[in-house]
Parts: structure tokens; C-alpha cells; sequence
């Protein structure tokens, strides 16, 4: 009971703080009139990112955004497909000098899952007290000893190596009040000694979880969380039978004789951090062979509907969209996006019929060996079924002269660089596939690809409907 009520406490202290504005200003030559979009971490446990803010870089190259937060968040600043961080303090301003953006030197044939690029900046008014700073330099010399004592780690014999590294980084730090730093790097370290197995599971427990609080929104904290709890599930404690667990997820479906499963586990008693290992078990045994599905995702909307804790509730709503996809009946983002000819087309003008929406480049082999079956569709489901491809090149020069070699019976336009779009269908590699139905309602995204029986599936489609 103690536990929990110094964790209680906690949280309340932690949902009492009052938000203040944060101000980033700075400078992105090469990024004039483009769009800078800010995202944060929806939770650090599916690690989904959310757009909190977005401002025009001007044609001076200056930006200016402010923001609102009542905690310390990482940010990420993106500008087309490249990106960067920035860890944030409420009531703080930064001012940032980025390097120049070079649009052209994105290679699209290299990166079919759309992976960022990093983009460098530098901090005008840092000094080597600000958060940025301190968790820089930490992570240099950290990825350094990672480096050194690869093998050691790796063997699980490091005992004495990992203790010298925690001393001189408490030498180096020494003095540092920020308490956000001190949390992230204590954690970094509590990472390594659970790789390298330096001591029993239950001591580390012990030192980093057992009365400790909870910092739901530090990365260092975080990273060692998932990393200590990861595959928990299946590999279950003696404390924990596992027909037990099977039992309350695939006979009872019960969201509360899990709970009470779990805590036969000592470790387990704290009521918020035994929620937290379920909700990431569950994700985990989501993809386990044996495991039902139903009764996986049923847990998880228990969670997401009744938690006491609001952070496990939204935890839980942001797992169940990663496991299950984009959720069916959900309104199809519209657009209005212009082909080779200048003519435009939207979303909402099919209304009425069936779309199939479709991600791609020019560079992307896969892509286009799609593409060469989708005339055969366009024509057996001829008045039923639109098609339509958003071709996502960085240079729509190169589609156009694409298109100049082939003929497709469907509309193919370019994205104009609406990152909003390709975010809010969830686009994360090429090719991507949506189908939504007669209403602009989603049924499935992301969808079938014309190589894996989509024919098949819109004729069941069409005969039920």
C-alpha cells in the first residue's frame, strides 16, 4: 500500500504541474516555404508520434513555434523526410541554426520504408548546463564504452567495467541538479547491467522499479523499462504459471484475473507498473501462435476504456491501432491532388463508389511490378472500383517522365509534399495500400496488394454488399 500511495502522489504532483510555453525560433536555409511539422512521443511504449505543431519556414529562412507543455518532451522536427530532436523544459526558449537543407540528396531508391534522414542543428544559446547538452555529451561517452566493451557486454562478464563506467560518469556529472538528466542517465546505465546480467533480475528490480516512481515521459526511464519487461509474457517467472496466463486470456478474456495473475509476482504488486507489463505483454503475445487475438485486443479495450490511470488508457488505445492497423470505419482523409496534365482529383468526388488508394515512386521495383496488375482490376471491376496512386517522388519531374513511358487506366497524381496525408494513413513504406468504401469510410489500411488476392477479396466485397 505504501508503494502505491508515494506513487499516487507522484503522478498527482507530476498532473499539477502547471504547462508553460515553450519557444523555438531559428534559422533552416534550403527549407524556405516549406512546411516544419513538430511530433512527440505518443507514449514511449509503442513510441507513435503525434503533430503537436507546425510553422512555414519564411523566405529568409527564419521559423518561429511556440508550444505549450507541463513537462519535459522530446520533440521531433521534420522538414520533408528529414528529421530532428530536440529535447524541450517548459518556460525555455531555443533558438536554433540548422545546417542547409539539400532536397536532392534525398536518395528515394535507398529508402523504400521511408526511414528520416537526419538533419543537424545547433543550439544558439546553449550552455553546458542546458538539458540538450548534458544528454548529448552523456551519450557520446555512452556509445563510446558501448563500443569499447562490445565483446565483454556481449559475453556477460563486465561487472567491474560496468561500475567504472557508472563512476566516471558520476565524476563528469557531478553537481548537475537537472533532475530530468539525472533520471535519463541513470536508466542508460541500469540498461547495460541488465544486458550484461551484472546482477540478478530481482536486485535490478529492486534498484530501479521497487518504490521508485514512474517517469512515463523520460527516455532514458522508458527505454530501460521496455528493455527489462520486454517479451515478459513468454518468458514467464516460476511465480507466474503459464497456463494461468493462458487461461485468463484465452478461456476468461478477463482483464482482471490477469491482473490478479500477474501479481503473484512480488514484483508485480505495484498496481500501475503491473498494468504497464500487461498492456506491453499483451502487445507482445498479439503476435505469439496459440494466443487469442479477440481476447488480446478485448484486454486491451478493457484498459482502454476503465484504467484508473489516464496514461495507461491512451497507452492502450495507441497499441490497439498498432496491432490491428487503421481502424475500419474510420473517415478517409480527403485530399485534392493534381496529375501530369494538371487535372485534379480528390477523394470525395468517388463518393459512391468503392476506392482503391495506393502509396509509391518511381524508384521502388516493388511498386511498379504492383502497378502492372492493377489495368486487369480497373477493368473487371469496371463502375464498382476506382483506383488512384499518389506517387510520393521527392521530384514530380520524375514522374511525369515515368508516365511518359507507360499508360495506366487510373489516375496517378503527386502528393505536393502533404505530409499530412501520408501521416494520417499511417504511410511507413512503399508500396502502401489503402481500400476504402462507397461511403469514404476505410476498410482496410493497409490493404491487400494486388499480388496477394485483392481480386479475390473485392469480388466477396461486391457479392455481399
Amino acid at each position: 500500500m505504501r508503494s502505491f500511495f508515494v506513487l499516487t502522489c507522484f503522478l498527482l504532483i507530476l498532473n499539477s504541474i502547471e504547462a508553460r510555453d515553450v519557444i523555438i525560433n531559428g534559422t533552416f536555409p534550403g527549407a524556405e516555404g516549406k512546411e516544419l511539422r513538430v511530433y512527440s512521443y505518443a507514449d514511449m511504449i509503442t513510441y507513435n508520434e503525434s503533430l503537436i505543431a507546425k510553422s512555414l519556414v519564411d523566405k529568409n529562412s527564419k521559423f518561429s513555434i511556440k508550444l505549450n507543455i507541463d513537462d519535459v518532451s522530446i520533440l521531433f522536427l521534420k522538414v520533408d523526410f528529414y528529421k530532428s530532436s530536440l529535447y524541450a523544459e517548459p518556460g525555455k526558449t531555443y533558438n536554433l541554426i540548422f545546417d542547409t537543407l539539400y532536397p536532392k540528396a534525398y536518395d528515394e531508391s535507398s529508402n523504400p520504408f521511408l526511414s528520416p534522414l537526419s538533419n543537424f542543428f545547433e543550439i544558439d544559446n546553449l550552455d553546458n548546463s542546458e538539458l540538450n547538452y548534458l544528454i548529448n555529451r552523456f551519450n557520446v561517452i555512452y556509445s563510446q564504452f558501448l563500443t569499447d566493451n562490445f565483446l565483454a557486454l556481449l559475453k556477460k562478464r563486465n561487472k567491474k567495467n560496468v561500475e567504472d563506467f557508472k563512476l566516471k560518469t558520476d565524476s563528469m556529472f557531478a553537481g548537475i541538479k537537472n533532475e530530468y538528466f539525472l533520471v535519463y542517465s541513470k536508466y542508460k546505465i541500469a540498461a547495460i547491467e541488465e544486458a550484461s546480467q551484472t546482477e540478478p533480475r530481482n536486485s535490478l528490480f529492486g534498484k530501479y522499479f521497487y518504490n521508485k516512481p514512474i517517469y512515463l515521459n523520460n527516455v532514458g526511464y522508458m527505454e530501460f523499462f521496455n528493455q527489462f519487461f520486454n517479451k515478459f509474457f513468454t518468458n514467464i517467472t516460476q511465480k507466474i504459471k503459464f497456463k494461468d496466463l493462458e487461461a485468463a486470456i484465452n478461456e476468461q478474456k478477463s482483464y482482471a484475473v490477469l491482473m490478479d495473475t500477474l501479481g503473484k509476482d512480488s514484483l508485480l504488486h505495484n498496481e500501475l507498473l503491473r498494468e504497464m507489463v500487461l498492456i506491453k505483454g499483451l502487445a507482445d503475445l498479439y503476435y505469439v501462435k496459440g494466443f487469442d487475438k479477440e481476447s488480446i485486443k478485448s484486454i486491451l479495450n478493457t484498459v482502454a476504456d476503465k484504467s484508473k490511470f489516464i496514461e495507461n488508457r491512451n497507452i492502450a488505445k495507441n497499441i490497439l491501432k498498432q496491432i490491428t492497423g487503421f481502424p475500419v470505419g474510420t473517415t478517409a482523409t480527403d485530399f485534392q491532388l493534381v496529375d501530369k496534365k494538371q487535372k485534379s482529383y480528390s477523394l470525395s468526388q468517388f463518393k459512391g463508389k468503392y476506392v482503391y488508394l495506393f502509396f509509391w515512386n518511381t524508384s521502388c521495383s516493388v511498386c511498379l511490378s504492383e502497378m502492372d496488375l492493377l489495368n486487369d482490376l480497373k477493368k473487371k471491376f469496371a463502375g464498382k472500383l476506382e483506383i488512384i496512386g499518389i506517387s510520393i517522388d521527392m521530384e514530380p519531374l520524375n514522374m511525369y517522365n515515368f508516365l511518359e513511358k507507360k499508360t495506366y487506366d487510373f489516375p496517378l497524381v503527386h502528393f505536393a509534399y502533404n505530409y499530412h496525408l501520408t501521416d494520417n494513413f499511417y504511410v511507413r513504406n512503399l508500396p502502401f495500400f489503402v481500400l476504402i468504401d462507397y461511403n469514404g469510410k476505410i476498410i482496410q489500411c493497409p490493404a491487400n496488394k494486388p499480388s496477394e488476392n485483392l481480386s479475390q477479396k473485392l469480388e466477396l466485397l461486391f457479392n455481399n454488399k
